[in-house]
């Protein structure tokens, strides 16, 4: 591959990363809104759903199990950033 080759993708990659780090963003904002419409930060059953449909929607070359990993870590900060908004009360 050439070297011109390799830039133009690596400049794919870091377009790619920018909308996931903004996404991600706008992910934790709605995370802070949907907190103020239930009662506890903790939604186990709810939890469980967006792993089991982040396991559905991946698709080779992207493992299930690779994606449920980023998502258990995605809904980790997603509660801390809650929990933050909410004083530090963790209910």
């Amino acid at each position: 591959m050439s070297k011109r080759k390799l830039n133009a993708l690596r400049i794919q990659i870091d377009k790619i990363d920018r909308k996931i780090i903004q996404l991600l963003k706008k992910r934790m904002e709605i995370a802070v809104k949907a907190k103020m419409c239930k009662e506890k930060i903790l939604d186990a059953k709810r939890e469980e759903e967006v792993i089991n449909n982040v396991r559905i929607l991946s698709e080779s070359p992207l493992r299930p199990d690779f994606s449920e990993s980023i998502y258990r870590l995605i809904i980790e900060e997603s509660r801390n950033v809650q929990q933050q908004q909410n004083g530090g009360e963790n209910i």
